[in-house]
């Protein structure tokens, strides 16, 4: 497999991987063991590592992008220190939707905040893949937001000291939150329509019921053709994994009436979450 630079509708130039024998191209020439290929919607913040566990265990390999309906965000050549501590800015391309789904190969997986768009529903459909909805309360979704942000310089308050069970106080101070409730208010059409099988991130860490949990994790084995044997296998990745901490030792009356007043909440009722 060779490594090309083709040009996007903007004439920047973008790295893709061809086959010569087939004459197909792939963002990544690494695939996984598997004969399946996913597309893997899920909320900002906090649901990428145990995504990202569960589909290693599957034999899956992870495509470092990010798809926005014609545009796609490419961390493929970053660091995983740079993509975690925002050092370095992923890069931006123009592409047609239609291509660039195409070029996900059988074994490979992305798992992005994608908004929703008429014309990638219908691509995803069409082109065979597994996808999933990954949502989660969005309180938790807002703490892991604050963690990564976690520096008080980054919250304006000075240099590199961590913050600690006190960090929500500061973080309700910024404009951080819009991120989480702006993407999510674009991603909400997925959820709500229920248009692919939605997957609560609390069954997948058995924060609900174990009984969830088996069922979930059992399921998406099945999904992605593997044995049974290996539950337990899979169940102590997700466990590994699984460092983003409670929400609930967080959390105060103050912050749930902030939660209530920057609109985090009512998306978060249409989620299904129940108030606390």
């Amino acid at each position: 497999m060779l490594q090309y630079t083709i040009l996007d509708a903007v004439k920047k130039p973008f790295v893709i991987y061809k086959d010569t024998i087939t004459n197909t191209c792939t963002l990544d020439p690494r695939c996984g063991q598997n004969d399946k290929k996913a597309f893997i919607i899920a909320m900002p913040e906090g649901c990428s590592n145990i995504t990202k566990s569960l589909m290693c265990s599957f034999n899956m390999f992870h495509l470092r992008v990010n798809y926005d309906i014609n545009v796609i965000n490419d961390y493929r050549f970053l660091s995983d220190e740079d993509q975690i501590k925002f050092s370095r800015k992923y890069d931006t391309y123009s592409f047609n939707l239609n291509d660039t789904l195409k070029w996900i190969s059988l074994g490979q997986c992305v798992i992005c905040s994608a908004k929703y768009s008429d014309d990638m529903y219908n691509l995803l459909r069409e082109l065979g893949f597994l996808v999933y909805l990954i949502q989660k309360n969005l309180r938790s979704c807002v703490i892991s937001h604050a963690l990564n942000k976690r520096t008080l310089q980054l919250m304006g308050y000075g240099n590199n000291v961590i913050i600690d069970k006190h960090i929500m106080e500061l973080y309700i101070k910024t404009p951080y939150y819009r991120e989480i409730l702006e993407t999510n208010k674009m991603m909400m059409p997925w959820y709500e329509n229920k248009l692919f099988k939605i997957i609560k991130y609390e069954d997948i860490i058995g924060s609900t019921t174990l009984i969830n949990q088996h069922d979930v994790v059992i399921q998406l084995m099945e999904d992605f053709g593997m044995r049974r044997e290996m539950y337990y296998e899979v169940i102590s990745k997700i466990e590994e994994n699984n460092n983003v901490p409670n929400w609930v030792e967080y959390w105060n009356d103050d912050i749930e009436r902030w939660f209530a007043q920057s609109g985090l909440y009512e998306l978060n009722k249409r989620l299904g979450y129940e108030p606390i």
